[in-house]
Protein backbone atom coordinates (compact mmCIF):
# COMPACT_ATOMS: atom_id res chain seq x y z
CA UNK A 1 0.00 0.00 0.00
CA UNK A 2 2.82 2.46 0.71
CA UNK A 3 4.35 1.93 -2.73
CA UNK A 4 1.16 2.56 -4.72
CA UNK A 5 1.67 6.33 -5.05
CA UNK A 6 5.34 6.20 -5.99
CA UNK A 7 5.96 6.67 -9.74
CA UNK A 8 7.24 3.48 -11.41
CA UNK A 9 10.93 3.49 -12.36
CA UNK A 10 13.66 1.11 -13.36
CA UNK A 11 16.79 1.53 -11.29
CA UNK A 12 20.08 -0.17 -12.14
CA UNK A 13 22.45 -0.60 -9.24
CA UNK A 14 26.18 -1.07 -9.38
CA UNK A 15 27.19 -4.72 -8.95
CA UNK A 16 28.98 -5.24 -5.63
CA UNK A 17 30.96 -8.51 -5.64
CA UNK A 18 31.37 -8.49 -1.83
CA UNK A 19 27.63 -9.07 -1.42
CA UNK A 20 27.75 -12.33 -3.39
CA UNK A 21 30.89 -13.46 -1.59
CA UNK A 22 29.61 -12.81 1.92
CA UNK A 23 26.18 -14.43 1.49
CA UNK A 24 25.47 -13.28 5.05
CA UNK A 25 22.57 -10.85 5.28
CA UNK A 26 22.21 -8.79 8.48
CA UNK A 27 18.68 -7.48 9.06
CA UNK A 28 18.18 -4.98 11.90
CA UNK A 29 14.66 -4.45 13.25
CA UNK A 30 14.48 -0.82 14.41
CA UNK A 31 11.81 1.16 16.24
CA UNK A 32 11.97 4.98 16.09
CA UNK A 33 15.72 5.01 15.57
CA UNK A 34 16.58 2.22 18.02
CA UNK A 35 17.85 -1.15 16.75
CA UNK A 36 16.16 -3.88 18.82
CA UNK A 37 16.91 -7.20 17.14
CA UNK A 38 19.13 -8.39 14.34
CA UNK A 39 18.63 -11.50 12.36
CA UNK A 40 21.29 -13.07 10.25
CA UNK A 41 20.40 -15.22 7.29
CA UNK A 42 23.15 -17.40 5.89
CA UNK A 43 22.31 -17.79 2.20
CA UNK A 44 25.35 -19.92 1.39
CA UNK A 45 23.58 -23.05 2.65
CA UNK A 46 21.14 -25.25 0.68
CA UNK A 47 18.42 -24.41 3.21
CA UNK A 48 18.85 -20.90 4.56
CA UNK A 49 19.52 -20.72 8.30
CA UNK A 50 18.54 -17.78 10.48
CA UNK A 51 19.46 -16.67 14.01
CA UNK A 52 18.16 -13.65 15.95
CA UNK A 53 20.29 -11.52 18.29
CA UNK A 54 19.13 -9.10 20.98
CA UNK A 55 20.78 -5.69 20.64
CA UNK A 56 23.04 -4.11 21.69
CA UNK A 57 24.30 -7.17 23.60
CA UNK A 58 24.43 -9.50 20.55
CA UNK A 59 22.72 -12.15 22.66
CA UNK A 60 21.35 -15.12 20.62
CA UNK A 61 17.58 -15.54 20.93
CA UNK A 62 15.50 -18.66 20.34
CA UNK A 63 13.16 -16.94 17.88
CA UNK A 64 11.87 -18.21 14.56
CA UNK A 65 10.36 -16.04 11.84
CA UNK A 66 7.74 -18.19 10.14
CA UNK A 67 8.03 -16.95 6.57
CA UNK A 68 9.00 -20.26 4.94
CA UNK A 69 12.42 -19.03 3.83
CA UNK A 70 14.74 -20.21 6.58
CA UNK A 71 15.11 -22.58 9.49
CA UNK A 72 16.48 -21.79 12.94
CA UNK A 73 20.29 -21.90 12.87
CA UNK A 74 21.92 -24.47 15.12
CA UNK A 75 24.92 -22.27 15.94
CA UNK A 76 25.30 -18.56 16.49
CA UNK A 77 27.58 -16.21 14.57
CA UNK A 78 30.19 -14.08 16.31
CA UNK A 79 29.40 -10.44 17.02
CA UNK A 80 30.65 -8.19 14.21
CA UNK A 81 33.85 -6.47 15.31
CA UNK A 82 32.44 -3.05 14.39
CA UNK A 83 28.97 -3.52 15.93
CA UNK A 84 28.98 -0.07 17.60
CA UNK A 85 29.48 1.63 14.22
CA UNK A 86 26.87 -0.64 12.60
CA UNK A 87 24.30 0.24 15.27
CA UNK A 88 25.00 3.97 14.80
CA UNK A 89 24.33 3.55 11.07
CA UNK A 90 21.07 1.74 11.86
CA UNK A 91 20.03 4.48 14.31
CA UNK A 92 20.67 7.19 11.73
CA UNK A 93 18.82 5.39 8.92
CA UNK A 94 15.84 4.37 11.05
CA UNK A 95 15.32 7.67 12.89
CA UNK A 96 11.80 8.97 12.39
CA UNK A 97 10.29 5.62 11.40
CA UNK A 98 7.99 3.80 13.85
CA UNK A 99 9.23 0.48 12.42
CA UNK A 100 11.76 -0.28 9.72
CA UNK A 101 14.13 -3.12 8.94
CA UNK A 102 17.60 -1.97 7.90
CA UNK A 103 19.48 -4.57 5.86
CA UNK A 104 23.27 -4.50 5.69
CA UNK A 105 26.03 -6.70 4.34
CA UNK A 106 29.08 -6.73 6.58
CA UNK A 107 32.50 -7.81 5.38
CA UNK A 108 35.85 -7.56 7.16
CA UNK A 109 36.52 -4.23 5.46
CA UNK A 110 33.11 -2.75 4.65
CA UNK A 111 29.56 -2.13 5.79
CA UNK A 112 27.34 -2.21 2.71
CA UNK A 113 23.76 -0.95 2.55
CA UNK A 114 21.16 -3.42 1.32
CA UNK A 115 17.71 -1.90 1.75
CA UNK A 116 15.15 -0.55 4.18
CA UNK A 117 11.94 -2.55 4.49
CA UNK A 118 8.74 -1.28 6.06
CA UNK A 119 6.59 -4.40 5.78
CA UNK A 120 8.74 -7.52 6.07
CA UNK A 121 7.05 -10.45 4.31
CA UNK A 122 4.20 -8.03 3.51
CA UNK A 123 3.33 -8.15 7.22
CA UNK A 124 2.06 -11.73 6.89
CA UNK A 125 4.69 -13.80 8.73
CA UNK A 126 4.72 -14.41 12.47
CA UNK A 127 7.37 -14.84 15.12
CA UNK A 128 7.63 -17.97 17.22
CA UNK A 129 7.28 -18.25 20.14
CA UNK A 130 4.15 -16.13 19.87
CA UNK A 131 5.16 -13.80 22.74
CA UNK A 132 7.60 -12.08 20.35
CA UNK A 133 4.70 -10.83 18.22
CA UNK A 134 3.50 -8.93 21.32
CA UNK A 135 6.95 -7.86 22.57
CA UNK A 136 7.81 -6.31 19.21
CA UNK A 137 4.29 -4.99 18.59
CA UNK A 138 4.40 -3.01 21.85
CA UNK A 139 7.53 -1.22 20.60
CA UNK A 140 5.64 0.40 17.72
CA UNK A 141 4.84 3.95 18.75
CA UNK A 142 2.92 5.79 16.06
CA UNK A 143 3.25 9.57 15.71
CA UNK A 144 0.44 11.70 17.08
CA UNK A 145 -1.31 13.98 14.56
Amino acid sequence: MHYSKIPRKIIAEEYIPEVDKSAIDYKFICFNGEPCLCWITDKSLKKYERMFYKLPEWEPQNIEYLDGWAILAKTSKPKPKNLDKILEICKTLSKGFPLVRVDLYITDEKILFGEMTFTTSSGRAKFSPDKWNYILGEKIILPKK
